[in-house]
C-alpha cells in the first residue's frame, strides 16, 4: 500500500509540474520586456522547484559587462550595482561564461579554497551558476543564472534553464533590433 501512495504521490507532482511548465510558457507569451519576464521567470522557479534565491546576468548587444536583469530573494540595495565586466578574463564568472560549463561553488567557512570564487550576493553560501545561450545551444552565451544552494542539477532545472534562455535571448534579439532602428532613425 505504501508504495502504490509514493507512486501516486509521484504522479501528481509530475502532473503539478507538467502543469506549471505550460504555465511559465504561457507567461512567456505576455513578456517582451527583460526585467518583467526575467522576474516572472525568477517567481517561477521558486515556486515550482523552490529556488529561493536566484540572479539572472545578461549581456546586452554593445554592453561591455554582464548586468542584473532579475533577481528573486534578495534585498535589492547590495544587488543594485551587481555587475561584471566581460574585460575581465580571469573573473570566474566570465571564465564560466565562455567555457559554457555549469559550476557549482560549494559553501565556504572563513578559510579559503583552492578555487577563485567570485564576490557574489551568495557570500560564503553555496550556489551555482549556469551559462544561457539562446537558439540551438549557439556558442555565444548572453548571461549566467545563479541560484543558492548545493543540491544538484534536476533535469526539471535543466529545462527551466534551456526555455528560460530561448525566451531571453529572443528578448535581448528584440531589444537591438529596436535599438537598431532608433538609431537608423536619429540618423535620417
Amino acid at each position: 500500500m505504501a508504495r502504490g501512495n509514493r507512486r501516486e504521490s509521484a504522479w501528481v507532482d509530475t502532473a503539478d509540474i507538467e502543469t506549471s511548465r505550460i504555465d511559465l510558457l504561457e507567461g512567456f507569451l505576455s513578456r517582451s520586456e527583460l526585467a518583467d519576464c526575467t522576474e516572472f521567470s525568477l517567481e517561477w522557479l521558486a515556486s515550482t522547484l523552490g529556488v529561493s534565491h536566484s540572479i539572472c546576468l545578461v549581456r546586452r548587444e554593445g554592453d561591455t559587462a554582464l548586468t542584473l536583469a532579475g533577481s528573486y530573494g534578495f534585498e535589492s540595495n547590495p544587488l543594485g550595482s551587481f555587475s561584471v565586466s566581460i574585460d575581465d578574463w580571469r573573473h570566474p564568472l566570465i571564465q564560466i561564461l565562455a567555457n559554457r560549463r555549469h559550476t557549482l561553488f560549494p559553501a565556504v567557512s572563513g578559510a579559503a579554497t583552492g578555487r577563485r570564487r567570485p564576490a557574489t550576493p551568495f557570500e560564503n553560501n553555496a550556489f551555482h551558476v549556469m551559462p544561457l545561450r539562446g537558439e540551438g545551444g549557439s556558442d555565444e552565451a548572453i548571461g549566467l543564472l545563479l541560484w543558492g544552494g548545493a543540491r544538484r542539477l534536476t533535469p526539471d532545472l535543466e529545462w527551466f534553464i534551456s526555455v528560460f534562455a530561448l525566451k531571453l535571448a529572443q528578448v535581448v534579439r528584440r531589444l537591438a533590433l529596436s535599438e537598431g532602428d532608433r538609431k537608423q532613425e536619429y540618423e535620417r
